[in-house]
């Protein structure tokens, strides 16, 4: 008995979740808050399909297990990073002063991709 269009629309859904779980799921949060309004702002975005393994490198340039710098500033901007390559999934908290080098590049690459900036 031949197979039934229900069996093979099972069989390319099930074949698509495989292919689904064999691609980076690469994911960043940025929040940003402080400051003398105090107004929190963030940004979320995914990598993009073919610009995985960039991003990819952008987030392992981070120095994540360093200890971030402590010197808080009165009004001052405090960053939160989440970043996910697949079920790995790294943070940090970094004052304004710490958002140099990689980190300016990680939230840049975050913001300009994000599709709702600032919200």
């Amino acid at each position: 008995m031949p197979p039934s269009s229900d069996d093979e629309a099972r069989v390319g859904a099930e074949s698509g979740a495989e292919e689904a779980k064999d691609e980076p799921h690469i994911a960043v949060r940025v929040t940003r808050s402080g400051g003398v309004a105090g107004i929190t702002r963030r940004w979320q975005a995914e990598a993009p399909a073919g610009d995985e393994s960039h991003w990819v490198a952008v987030i392992e340039e981070c120095p994540w297990n360093a200890t971030p710098p402590t010197d808080l500033r009165a009004d001052g901007f405090m960053w939160r990073i989440v970043a996910v390559i697949r079920h790995d999934e790294r943070s940090v908290v970094l004052p304004e002063s710490a958002v140099v080098g990689p980190w300016a590049t990680l939230i840049r690459v975050v913001r300009d991709a994000s599709v709702e900036p600032g919200v």
